[in-house]
């Protein structure tokens, strides 16, 4: 809250714009901390391009996930992504905002630049990860946010090797 000001020469309003200018001026000199903001603002400004994609309604899928199953990802969905530590992820797509922990920089590549993928490609993406333990929680709650979906169409389905 500001300050009570009394004349326009007092020292309190001197002081409380100098203040003012040097929050401006250290939040102006992180331009990754006001990409992200900005970033934010846009994003929650938009809505998705559909509430529901059927047959890829979100939050709906079985209850386990196979290896062999074919995930895809929406074609036109905006798909901000920011780095916000190490092996740490924001991703923001259609107002909604998930946080991702202990991936690569190469798994995030490869799994927003494929339309359509298998739980093979991501045990390929994450070398060393358990599929029940780790993996499968993961895509679930990929899932779960709308931000992957379960592919229905046989024709598009991975050959369980």
């Amino acid at each position: 809250m500001p300050p009570l000001i009394t004349s326009p020469e007092s020292e309190t309003l001197k002081g409380y714009v100098h203040s003012l200018l040097q929050n401006l001026s250290s939040y102006l000199a992180n331009q990754e901390r006001i990409d992200i903001d900005y970033t934010k603002h846009l994003a929650s400004l938009e809505t998705p391009i559909a509430g529901y994609s059927l047959p890829y309604q979100a939050g709906f899928y079985a209850s386990s996930l196979e290896i062999g199953q074919t995930f895809k990802i929406p074609k036109f969905q905006r798909t901000y992504i920011f780095k916000t530590g190490e092996s740490c992820y924001q991703i923001i797509v259609g107002g909604k905002e998930v946080n991702l922990q202990g991936v690569t920089n190469e798994f995030i590549e490869n799994f927003f630049s494929q339309e359509f993928f298998t739980g093979y490609d991501v045990s390929k993406w994450l070398p060393g990860f358990d599929w029940e333990k780790e993996i499968v929680p993961l895509l679930s709650y990929l899932l779960t946010e709308g931000i992957i979906f379960l592919e229905s169409d046989p024709s598009k389905q991975a050959i369980a090797s």
